[in-house]
């Protein structure tokens, strides 16, 4: 299953099979790993990832999971690649921080909110050209623009992320 992991506002893309029980393929962005994983007690997780131990606190939070891994904390949202889909095509909300990416790629011809400015679901946030039409990008939920990652004039790549909003 590819899910879709924003952590410290940087998006990757994470797909996970079974091997057999308890014993995973997680390929990172194209790195790959085996992952032993076992639940030890409720929120609590024994990791053996390439022969290297770890011992994880999860705890699901609406959108995604507060992780404590040796000592560091970790906040990250979660989508899977169906739910995701369905957002976009408007048929479930969007909820959690969401990282805005290029459907296409194209050329950022205006900036339409500054980070910290307060959104509505469906506000426009930039416009982007793409095969010479203007397409407005819009906020999937109301919340706060934490980073626009690009400027006027920037010509991205399908996938590359534009804006986040939290």
């Amino acid at each position: 299953m590819i899910y879709h992991v924003t952590l410290a506002g940087k998006e990757h893309i994470v797909d996970v099979k079974e091997i057999e029980a308890d014993l995973y393929r997680v390929v990172v962005d194209g790195a790959e790993q085996i992952v032993d994983a076992q639940k030890s007690e409720r929120t609590v997780f024994s990791l053996l990832v390439n022969g290297r131990s770890h011992e994880a606190n999860v705890t699901e939070q609406p959108g995604g999971f507060d992780i404590l891994i040796e000592g560091d904390f970790y906040n990250v949202a979660v989508i899977d690649e169906r739910r995701r889909s369905l957002v976009r095509q408007g048929e479930l909300p969007a909820e959690g921080t969401q990282v805005i990416s290029a459907q296409m790629p194209g050329k950022v011809v205006a900036i339409l909110a500054v980070p910290g400015q307060r959104v509505e679901p469906g506000q426009g946030i930039l416009v982007l050209e793409a095969m010479k039409m203007e397409n407005e990008i819009k906020s999937p939920i109301e919340g706060e623009v934490k980073e626009i990652a690009v400027e006027v004039g920037t010509t991205v790549e399908s996938g590359q992320k534009l804006a986040v909003i939290e």
